[in-house]
Order: structure tokens, then C-alpha cells, then sequence
């Protein structure tokens, strides 16, 4: 039944194949007023525009665009303005153009033949359609090479928006944002390279925002969004490298917001899956100190920096898990339980495992080590948040890759099921799609063990799950080092459901013990409790969490405080800045002193460091190989470093 459509209410019993001879194509399809528009294709009229509303007769072919069995082949993005999907079609008569349909027959008409005759405007999946609030862009390859037209649905109102690239070359527009009726998009007009180009829809209207990499190489502008009331975006300058930048729309207000990685390096800026969270922008960048962490900004430079590092001695690489329905108006991202958003990150210790954060950096933590160990546990980017729940795609040692669903709890972060039971060594990569949810229920598809050899087989899945949730009441739940004593704090608000609660310590994480029990009273509750006993046992690291008990035998917790005992020097790592040499260390004593020695064993920098963690900067040295060693009164770390 390969590509046949199929509808479901989310239950097994309304499941079920639509009976249709139409074979779904995804080159391009959209909803418009309830109803699902596609690519379809049969023996007799080829690949062409249908529609279904989940019923057999509720769907059909809109109509034969290139009549007879050859393809019309709707494809590029289906975009639904005023009422009607706009979307690219050949015909034998036009070529591939511009289209639009109203859902009838007649109301199906090419928009205009911007390329006359049988030539095409473009070829398929080049078109690039986008829109504003009125207009819809789009580019097309004619007599003055591939430009960026406008259309407002009428072949009147179909026009260049203007030759950029003057003459028969080319400016190849690549479309990228849209925001207060106006497009955002890069171009080359042959002069000054790819740079940041807005258009209002008019020739007078549509500038250049600056030359950002003077001369005709290009900045080559890319990932933007709007945040702030501006757009904000990554390009190259010759001073800094690939940077963020923003622009409010005018030659003026294009700047750089901040080069996070001094010289021309660059920081490698993702914002593709950013997020906006309190007035703040989260994504993924790069910086030689660094690695690839988590960083914000809340559009000034002082205000652009690192926000969490996943690990402090490789990269954190986080992907943040972006809500599928997030707006790019720049509105704040809906957020899990109005409060959270979710990413991966690596660790050394953990591999690459799930994270939760409420945009402060005490409450971004590790949800749990899915795959207990150094192994990966949640290797890809594949979601779906409900009201509830976070649904995931994860793996451990004995299940391989199954679809997982969390709270945001690591008690209730769990595997859904096994859907392929029989494989205790590999699962199978699950699918879950942006509508995923239907009536409460998780739909998804899979392999479940049944697949016939050298086959790519998936079968679909529901998940019915139960609406209820343990309350989740605990506020806050913080841990610190305060006169090398852990002192911890917490904020509850108790449920009449609450029995009673434990404060609970570990020295790995997994195995924990009760050092102290309290019995509730219903209402606000603030804590703290200093933890005197810790430094008899000599851990370098302590993990702290709440234990409640409800009155109904079930059980929940809180997330987990670490507190780093000083106890030991607990890293160093030598790399260079800018050809300068520098020391980044992670140190819990005083008077914990640096030698920098040569390959003779002469000591030629000599400091005392204090019990912090930070970066210092060497002194210019010599070329040769050099020692680092860092030493306290319990042990020596040594490093190499060789000074070109």
C-alpha cells in the first residue's frame, strides 16, 4: 500500500485506507480551510493537483492541468494566500509557471506566463515561494537571468520586482524572512557579491542593506529570523568572519551584534533552530574557548554570551528541540508547560543525552542519562511536544532506538513501548511527524520486526496514553559550595495529594540515600538545608534531588543539583587564542600554583592560580615544546604546549 493515502482519529478502529486510486507524491502539499492539498498521481491523468477532506468522496483531482497521462508535477512549497494555494505546474502549452487554485476546477488558473511560451519560468523546487501579508515572492529564470518576482494573485499584479543583478545576469535570490510586509532575502547584483537585500514589492522599494564584506565577494547572508523587532542574521565580514548581525530594515540599522569569536574565525552560528524564550534569543555557537555550547542574546553585545556549557573540556554541540509550531514573527516560542524547551548536548561522561532548560542557568539541566554511560542516548532530533509530554526518538543497550516520552522528570522520562520486541540489539529509527497528535494520542511509524530481508519497512503506530499527571509541584530546587559546605534550597507549593518528602544525597547519581524527611503542610514552602556531613566523604562530586511521595503510592522528583567538592584540581586545558597561549583551568584550592617549563627543565613562568575556574593568558614564549604543570597540595597535572 505504498503511498496510498490514509486518515485516522488517532484510535486503531478509525484507522483506515481512503479508497482512492490516487498515489501520494510529497513533492508539495498543503492544508487550506480544512482540506489537504497534494501532488497525486494515477495511470490516466499523470501527477496533478488533489485534494481530500479524509473521505473516499472527498477526494479527488482538482484538475488535469496538463491534460492526459503527462504530469503537470505541482511541486516547490505550496504557500496558501487570500484563499488560494499558490504553487509551480507544467504544461505542455507554458512550461512550468506560477499557479493557483481556489480548490475548483475553474478557480485553477496559471497566474501568468512570466516566461512566454513553452519555455519555463524556472525549473521545479527552484521557484523558492514565499509571501508576505498580501504579496507572494517568488524567482524566476527569464530573459534578464534568475530574479525576484512579485505577485498579488493577478497576471496585472505579476511583475519583476526589479533586475538586481542588471542585464542578463543573474542574482539568484535566496528568500529568507518576512516582516512587516516586506521580504528579507540575499542577493548578488554582480558588484558587491551575496549581501542582505529587503524589498517592499516595489523597484523604488527593494535596497541593498549594506555592503557587510566590502567589495564583490558577498557576506553571503543566512539563518534568519526575527527577534526583537528586527531581523536577526549570520554573514561573513573580513574583520570578524561569520558573525550575528541585525538589521531594523535600513542601511543604518544593519549591524554586527557581536564578534563572539575575536579575528576571523568566525563563531559558526546556528539560528535555524533558535528560540525565543524572556526576551532572549538561544542558539548554537562556536568559540575557540568554548567549543560548540548553548549561547543567548538579548540583542546588544553585552548581552550576547554564553548561557550554558554543556562540558567543559569538548564540545557541547546542543540542538535544541524547536517547537515544531514556533512562530516566525518573532513571537516568543510557545514554551513545554508555558515554562521549558528541551535540547541535546554532549558529554564526555554521558555522551549526547537530553536537556531541559527554563532560560536561566540554574534550571538547564540534564533531563536523564538515557543510555547510562559515555553512549549516545539521544542521538537524533526527531520530537513532538504535546501539553504534557516531550515525545522522543532515544536509545539504550538493550532496546536500540524506540519512541521515549519525559515530563521533564528523569523519574518520568520512559520508553513508550517496544515496538520491535524481538530485536534486543537494535530497534529502528521511528518517525515522528509535526502533526503527530491526534485525540491525546501519539501517532508514529516504524519498523516492528516483521520486515521482510534488505527491506526499509515501516509500520504505523498509536500510542494511547492516559491523561492524567503526577502534580508537579516543586518550584525551584538549587545546590551551592558556601565555605566549601553544599547548601541547598527549595521552593514547593504542597498538594493535599502529598504524603510526605525526602531531601536525598548520591555520590554517583543513580544510587541515593535519605539524610533528611518532612512531613508537609499544605500551601508555600521555602527551605534551605546545609549539608555539613559532605565533606567527610570525600567525593569530588555530589548529586542532590527531592523525593515526594503522594498519598496514592506514587512517587515523583525533583530535578538534580550537583555540588563540586574542593577537593582536588579538577582541569586544566592548554590551548592557543589568537596565536596566544593560554590556560583554561577548573581549580577547588587556593595557592594551587602554574609552572610553564621547558623541554630542559627550566621553569620559565611561574604564578600562583585561586580556586575558581577561568583562562589565563601565558606570556609570549619562544617556539619549542613546553610543560604546563598546575599542582596543589594533593596532585600534579601536566600538559604539552608548542609554541610554532
Amino acid at each position: 500500500q505504498d503511498r496510498k493515502l490514509w486518515v485516522t482519529d488517532g484510535t486503531v478502529a478509525g484507522t483506515q485506507m481512503i479508497a482512492t486510486p490516487v498515489l501520494f507524491h510529497f513533492t508539495a502539499f498543503e492544508v487550506m480551510n480544512g482540506v489537504l492539498y497534494f501532488s497525486g498521481g494515477t495511470n490516466t491523468h499523470g501527477i496533478e493537483l488533489w485534494r481530500t477532506d479524509g473521505t473516499a468522496a472527498g477526494t479527488y483531482m482538482v484538475k488535469d492541468i496538463n491534460p492526459g497521462a503527462v504530469n503537470s508535477g505541482p511541486g516547490d512549497r505550496m504557500i496558501v494566500l487570500n484563499n488560494h494555494i499558490y504553487f509551480s505546474a507544467f504544461s505542455d502549452t507554458h512550461g512550468r509557471e506560477l499557479w493557483k487554485s481556489d480548490g475548483t476546477t475553474a478557480g485553477t488558473v496559471l497566474v501568468k506566463d512570466v516566461f512566454p511560451g513553452i519555455a519555463s519560468a524556472h525549473t521545479i523546487g527552484l521557484f523558492k515561494i514565499n509571501k508576505t501579508n498580501n504579496r507572494i515572492y517568488f524567482v524566476a529564470n527569464t530573459n534578464v537571468g534568475e530574479e525576484l518576482w512579485v505577485s498579488d494573485g493577478t497576471e496585472a499584479g505579476t511583475q519583476l520586482v526589479r533586475d538586481i543583478n542588471v542585464g542578463a545576469g543573474s542574482a539568484t535570490p535566496m528568500l529568507g524572512m518576512a516582516k512587516d510586509n516586506k521580504m528579507y532575502f540575499s542577493a548578488d547584483n554582480g558588484i558587491n557579491g551575496r549581501e542582505l537585500w529587503v524589498t517592499d514589492g516595489t523597484q523604488a522599494g527593494t535596497i541593498m542593506l549594506g555592503d557587510i564584506y566590502p567589495g564583490g565577494t558577498g557576506s553571503t547572508p543566512h539563518s534568519m529570523t526575527v527577534f526583537n523587532n528586527k531581523i536577526f542574521f549570520v554573514a561573513n565580514a573580513p574583520q570578524t568572519g561569520e558573525e550575528l548581525f541585525q538589521t531594523d530594515g535600513t542601511v543604518a540599522g544593519t549591524s554586527l551584534v557581536k564578534d563572539l569569536e575575536p579575528g576571523i574565525l568566525g563563531s559558526d552560528i546556528n539560528l535555524t533552530s533558535a528560540v525565543i524564550v524572556n526576551n532572549k534569543l538561544y542558539f548554537r555557537a562556536h568559540t575557540n574557548l568554548t567549543g560548540y555550547e548553548l549561547f543567548v542574546t538579548d540583542g546588544t553585545a553585552n548581552g550576547t554570551e554564553l548561557f550554558f556549557e554543556i562540558d567543559y573540556w569538548t564540545d557541547g554541540f546542543p540542538v535544541i528541540f524547536k517547537p515544531h509550531n514556533a512562530p516566525l514573527d518573532g513571537s516568543p516560542t510557545p514554551l513545554f508547560q508555558n515554562q521549558y524547551f528541551f535540547f541535546t548536548g554532549f558529554t564526555l561522561d554521558h555522551g549526547t543525552e537530553l536537556y531541559i532548560s527554563d532560560g536561566t542557568r540554574t534550571g538547564t539541566r540534564m533531563v536523564k542519562d538515557v543510555n547510562a554511560g559515555f553512549s549516545d542516548g539521544v542521538p537524533y532530533a526527531l520530537y513532538k511536544y504535546s501539553n504534557t509530554h516531550l515525545y522522543f526518538t532515544a536509545e539504550n543497550a538493550t532496546t536500540g532506538l524506540e519512541i521515549w516520552e519525559t515530563d521533564g522528570t528523569a523519574q518520568n522520562t520512559r520508553m513508550v513501548f517496544d515496538a520491535n520486541p524481538n530485536n534486543t540489539n537494535e530497534g529502528g529509527l521511528y518517525l515522528i511527524t509535526p502533526d503527530a497528535i491526534v485525540n491525546n494520542n501519539l501517532l508514529f511509524a516504524g519498523p516492528s520486526g516483521d520486515e521482510a530481508a534488505n527491506r526499509l519497512q515501516y509500520d504505523g503506530f498509536i500510542y494511547q496514553r492516559n491523561n492524567g499527571t503526577l502534580p508537579i509541584f516543586v518550584q525551584s530546587f538549587t545546590a551551592r559550595l558556601q565555605a566549601q559546605t553544599p547548601v541547598l534550597q527549595w521552593q514547593l507549593n504542597i498538594t493535599s495529594n502529598n504524603n510526605r518528602y525526602q531531601l536525598q544525597r548520591s555520590a554517583d547519581g543513580v544510587n541515593y540515600t535519605t539524610i533528611e524527611s518532612y512531613q508537609p503542610t499544605q500551601g508555600a514552602v521555602a527551605k534551605t538545608y546545609v549539608d555539613v556531613a559532605a565533606s567527610a566523604l570525600q567525593q569530588k562530586q555530589l548529586y542532590y534531588r527531592l523525593a515526594i511521595e503522594n498519598n496514592d503510592g506514587s512517587k515523583q522528583y525533583s530535578n538534580i543539583a550537583t555540588v563540586t567538592m574542593p577537593n582536588e584540581v579538577y582541569g586544566v586545558r592548554v590551548l592557543q587564542q589568537a596565536g596566544k597561549p593560554q590556560v583554561k583551568y577548573h581549580l577547588s584550592k587556593n595557592n594551587t600554583s602554574l609552572q610553564v617549563v621547558t623541554a630542559t627543565g627550566a621553569v620559565v613562568y611561574n604564578t600562583v592560580l585561586p580556586a575558581t575556574q577561568g583562562v589565563l593568558t601565558l606570556p609570549q614564549l619562544q617556539a619549542g615544546l613546553y610543560v604546563i604543570k598546575v599542582s596543589d597540595s594533593n596532585q600534579t597535572y601536566t600538559d604539552k604546549l608548542l609554541m610554532p
